[in-house]
């Protein structure tokens, strides 16, 4: 993992471009109880990308 992530910084130093791939966030809204009616009754979870969390 050390090399492909020395390699995004350095495609990062080249084309800017790319930091927009490293925060992208999936955002997961999971139940918290079943038959759920409100959106209070439901919990986000997000999935950060490996590299958006190294570099935060």
């Amino acid at each position: 993992m050390g090399l492909a992530f020395c390699n995004l910084i350095h495609d990062i130093e080249h084309s800017f471009d790319k930091v927009a791939t490293v925060n992208e966030i999936l955002i997961t809204i999971i139940p918290k109880v079943d038959n759920t009616v409100y959106l209070k009754q439901m919990r986000p979870i997000s999935h950060c990308n490996v590299s958006y969390k190294s570099f935060n």
